[in-house]
C-alpha cells in the first residue's frame, strides 16, 4: 500500500546499542543483553565477561551467579567510577519534568553535556534490591559456600579492543582510575551496553538529507523534529531521539504525553493542548521565567497544516 503525508512522526523507540569493536565477534558467545533471555540458558562458558554497569547489567550477573551455569570466571566491568544505586529522590526527579526540559533547551552545548553527566544516575543506576542481592551472593560464594568462582568487579574501566583469540576472547581495556591498561578474557562477552535511537529503515531514502551529529544521531531542533534538507513545510518529528539535545528524560515515558502533546500541537498548528509547565518545584534556570522565554521554541506557524 502507498499514501502520501506531509508530515512523519517517528515513535519507534531504541534499539541494542553494540560498540563498534564488539560488532566483528557477534554470535552465540558475544551478544547484547537483549537477547540474554533466550541466549543464557545454552551458554556453555566457563569464563563470561559482561561490559556495562547499569541495571541491564546487574541484572546478567546477579542471573549467572544464582543460575545452573558452571562458571570459573565471572568479570563485570563497568566505565562508571563505581557500581552506584539510581537515584529516584523526589528532587532528583525533577529532571523528569517539562520545567526540565525547557531549560535545559537554553543551555549550549557544552553545558547540556555537563547537565546530562551530573544526572545520569537519575536513569540508569541500579536498583538497591539488584546491588544488595548480587553483593549477598558474592559474599556468600566467597566466605560461605567455598565456590570456585572467580568473581571481579571492575569499575571505571573502558574497552579498547577486543579481539579473538582461539575460540575465547582478549579485551583490552583502560583503567580511568589509575590510567593503567589491563588484559581480560573470556569465552563469552555479553554487552549490556544500553540503548540508543536509529532511524528506522523505511526512512532509508531520505537520510541523506537528514543531518546528524559526530555520532551519527540525527539533530533535534527544540519543537523535536529533525534537522534536515527537505522542504520546511514538510517536517519529521522523532520521539525517544532528544537524549542529548531534550535532556535524560526524552528516551523515558516519564514525559510521553507531554511530548505527544507537543508534537500534536505543532502539526495542528494550534494550542490544542495546554503543555506550559505550571509545577515548578526547583529553580533551573537564572532567567526569571524560563517557561515564558523559551515558549517560543515550541512555536505553531499557521502555514502548516497537519497530514
Amino acid at each position: 500500500m502507498r499514501t502520501s503525508t506531509r508530515n512523519i512522526v517517528i515513535g519507534t523507540g531504541t534499539s541494542p546499542f553494540v560498540p563498534a569493536w564488539a560488532e566483528p565477534f557477534l554470535g552465540a558467545n558475544c551478544f547484547h543483553n537483549a537477547e540474554a533471555a533466550f541466549r543464557l540458558g545454552d551458554l556453555k562458558a566457563r569464563r563470561i565477561v559482561v561490559v556495562g554497569g547499569g541495571q541491564s547489567g546487574g541484572e546478567v550477573v546477579e542471573a549467572l551467579l544464582n543460575g545452573p551455569h558452571a562458571i570459573d570466571d565471572l568479570t563485570w566491568i563497568s566505565r562508571r567510577h563505581n557500581f552506584e544505586p539510581i537515584n529516584d529522590t523526589p528532587f532528583s526527579n525533577q529532571v523528569f519534568s517539562p520545567e526540565y526540559v525547557r531549560a535545559y533547551l537554553g543551555l549550549n552545548q557544552e553545558q547540556k553535556q555537563e547537565a546530562f553527566k551530573t544526572s545520569i544516575l537519575t536513569s540508569d543506576g541500579l536498583s538497591l534490591s539488584t546491588i544488595h542481592s548480587v553483593y549477598r551472593r558474592l559474599y556468600a560464594l566467597r566466605y560461605l559456600d567455598d565456590s570456585p568462582i572467580n568473581a571481579r568487579l571492575m569499575p571505571s574501566r573502558d574497552v579498547i579492543q577486543m579481539e579473538a583469540d582461539g575460540g575465547s576472547y582478549r579485551l583490552i581495556v583502560r583503567n580511568r582510575f589509575d590510567g593503567g591498561i589491563e588484559m581480560l578474557h573470556g569465552d563469552a562477552v555479553i554487552l549490556a551496553t544500553g540503548y540508543r535511537f536509529r532511524l528506522p529503515d523505511c526512512l532509508a531514502a531520505l537520510t541523506d538529507k537528514i543531518l546528524v551529529d559526530a555520532q551519527g544521531l540525527p539533530l533535534l531542533n527544540d519543537d523535536y523534529t529533525l534537522k534536515w534538507a527537505g522542504p520546511a513545510s514538510s517536517r519529521i518529528f522523532a520521539q525517544n531521539a532528544g537524549r542529548h539535545s531534550h535532556g535524560i528524560a526524552d528516551s523515558q515515558l516519564s514525559l510521553m504525553a507531554w511530548r505527544s502533546a507537543s508534537i500534536v500541537n505543532s502539526l495542528l498548528g494550534l494550542r490544542h493542548f495546554d503543555i506550559e509547565p505550571d509545577n515548578v518545584q526547583l529553580e533551573w534556570s537564572s532567567t526569571p521565567n524560563p517557561s515564558s522565554d523559551l515558549r517560543g521554541r515550541f512555536s505553531y506557524p499557521a502555514s502548516v497544516s497537519a497530514s
